[in-house]
């Protein structure tokens, strides 16, 4: 919960073949990775974006920092795919998580 990810429907608004991230400086949970593979930022309040990921392979659980985390064939796919009409490609971050949809 330290690291949401966001609900909404976004609208994907740059996208890089590799670029470098990080977050949280100066606390336990700090990242550096180089190389971030078909990333496709859509939450540019924060910084939030769908890209490949290769130090994990937890997909569909909570394992980030606010980033939806992809296998790197799907990441891959998705930014080939959507290379024609960058501006036209809409996410639509929702929770599928039990505990979380109780309350509605």
């Amino acid at each position: 919960n330290r690291w949401p990810t966001n609900e909404g429907l976004y609208q994907v608004w740059d996208r890089q073949l590799t670029t470098k991230m990080s977050g949280a400086e100066g606390k336990v949970d700090y990242y550096f990775i180089e190389d971030v593979p078909y990333i496709m930022y859509f939450d540019d309040w924060h910084g939030i974006a769908l890209h490949g990921t290769f130090w994990h392979d937890r997909y569909g659980y909570k394992h980030s920092h606010g980033c939806v985390n992809m296998p790197l064939l799907d990441a891959e796919w998705t930014y080939r795919w959507s290379a024609e009409a960058p501006n036209d490609l809409c996410v639509w971050v929702h929770t599928s998580d039990p505990v979380e949809n109780a309350g509605l």
